[in-house]
């Protein structure tokens, strides 16, 4: 059995302490931890698989960011 770091780490998601997000800048994807701790291993291998990266940011949370901490994130990942 995978364990979720290791999918993450598999997708290229690296954490970040700061925002408390697994991020893949080139997929422009991103995971909220709470969302992370709230889903298996497989069900993150999923999301993961069945995401087919759109030029815009995704964003995985168990509830949708606000516009602005949307906007926050998008400017910090940026580049």
């Amino acid at each position: 059995m995978c364990r979720k770091s290791d999918v993450l780490d598999a997708g290229g998601y690296v954490f970040d302490y700061y925002y408390g997000t697994y991020v893949n800048k080139p997929r422009k994807m991103l995971f909220s931890h709470i969302f992370v701790d709230a889903h298996s291993a497989d069900e993150l291998q999923a999301h993961i698989a069945r995401s087919i990266p759109t030029g815009e940011w995704q964003f995985f949370c168990l509830k949708p960011p606000h516009p602005s901490v949307r906007e926050e994130l998008e400017e910090a990942y940026a580049g």
